[in-house]
């Protein structure tokens, strides 16, 4: 849940104001550019899609989700058959927008879930020249643990096992975690290599009245007794250090109203900024300074500090750079490291297999290569001394 709306606010005003989909359906990749924005796409091949559908047929209509009527429904309505043809085993599109509004254009209409082109499309990477992250760090929106289309949640699922950090991100607003989501879960503990990978962050926190004070007093202690379990850190201090809560939707508004000057023009951000003044600082605080545009937007304006605190997403973007990805290259040396000692390992135990004991003819040549080094240097003595000796008598003669 909110995992796009999170990545939006770590990543900055490029994606701030996108709105892709509640529900991501194709994978994509974030990472640096350093030759400016683009968007790269692949497409499914015929025997890919072919697998996608028969897992679509198959979906779980039970499920949370009922992706097998949604994903049926909406492929017809859209007419989406009939950009099959065009897209399936298509060779990979790269764009590379003139304008941060042309990035936006491409990217909602080709991932957003009310275009044709999504269902086609097998994975995006988008490339930013303004990248808040660490430049060697790539961020992956993987699909949601509950997807029941099996073929795109095996896709999902190869990149978070090869993955150093995994975001797990749990909607806030319900302490009580239902049975079923548990076991995706400890699925998804098993399945990584190492449950310190495991971030847990609680997204959409702002939902419930008092927000603040529902997350201090329900989801923090149910989440902590949930996952100190055996099934996932095993440790209530490894959870405790590992659970982080954010109001991603909320620092995207109070961001967009700070460097947007038309965010003022529209009456419906108003409200909404209006209601966000309120829910964080109190009706009292927010409306003693007016309730038209002029008098919020100050209000904002002194007030913002405390505003983007409660939303935590500058703590939670700080804790996550200066934690796991400060250490990541760290990791990566002892990572090559470990492959190098691995790799002299082995050839150590080739050599010694084949040459513990050395052939005659193999000694009786190193001796006759040592002597020649001898020799050698022996003649290239007498050379120099002669050349000395010739020197110093000119020198005299002088």
């Amino acid at each position: 849940a909110g995992k796009s709306t999170f990545i939006n606010a770590l990543l900055g005003s490029v994606f701030s104001s996108v709105s892709i989909d509640s529900e991501t359906t194709v994978l994509t990749k974030y990472r640096y550019s350093e030759k400016g924005n683009y968007i790269k796409l692949s497409y499914y091949k015929t025997h890919e899609w072919d697998a996608l559908w028969q897992s679509v047929l198959r979906a779980n209509q039970n499920s949370i989700r009922n992706d097998r009527g949604d994903f049926l429904s909406e492929f017809n309505r859209l007419s989406a058959d009939e950009m099959k043809t065009q897209l399936l085993n298509r060779n990979e599109d790269v764009f590379y927008p003139s304008s941060e509004f042309e990035l936006k254009e491409i990217v909602s209409k080709c991932l957003s879930c009310d275009s044709q082109y999504h269902y086609f499309v097998k994975e995006a990477e988008i490339g930013l020249a303004t990248y808040t992250m660490p430049k060697n760090v790539v961020i992956v929106d993987a699909l949601g643990l509950d997807d029941p289309v099996s073929y795109r949640v095996d896709l999902s699922n190869e990149y978070l096992l090869k993955s150093n950090i995994v975001l797990l991100c749990i909607k806030a607003d319900n302490a009580q975690l239902s049975s079923h989501e548990l076991k995706e879960y400890a699925d998804l503990f098993s399945s990584v290599k190492d449950a310190q990978q495991i971030y847990i962050v609680g997204t959409q926190y702002d939902i419930p009245d008092n927000f603040t004070k529902y997350w201090t007093e329900n989801s923090y202690p149910e989440y902590v007794k949930q996952f100190s379990a055996k099934s996932y850190y095993n440790s209530t201090n490894s959870i405790e250090n590992r659970l982080l809560h954010v109001s991603a939707w909320y620092y995207n508004i109070i961001q967009k109203a700070k460097t947007d000057v038309t965010f003022w023009e529209n009456e419906y951000n108003v409200d909404y900024l209006a209601e966000i003044l309120c829910r964080t600082l109190g009706t009292t605080v927010a409306y003693q300074y007016g309730t038209d545009a002029i008098s919020l937007k100050k209000c904002l304006e002194e007030h913002f500090d405390k505003i983007e605190a409660i939303t935590n997403l500058p703590n939670v973007s700080n804790y996550i750079v200066v934690g796991p990805i400060r250490d990541f290259d760290r990791t990566s040396l002892n990572d090559f490291k470990n492959i190098y000692q691995n790799i002299c390992n082995r050839v150590r135990g080739t050599y010694n297999q084949n040459y513990s004991r050395p052939s005659s003819e193999l000694t009786t040549r190193m001796i006759e290569l040592d002597s020649k080094i001898a020799r050698k240097h022996h003649d290239d003595e007498l050379e120099i001394n002669s050349i000395k000796v010739l020197i110093k008598s000119l020198e005299n003669k002088d």
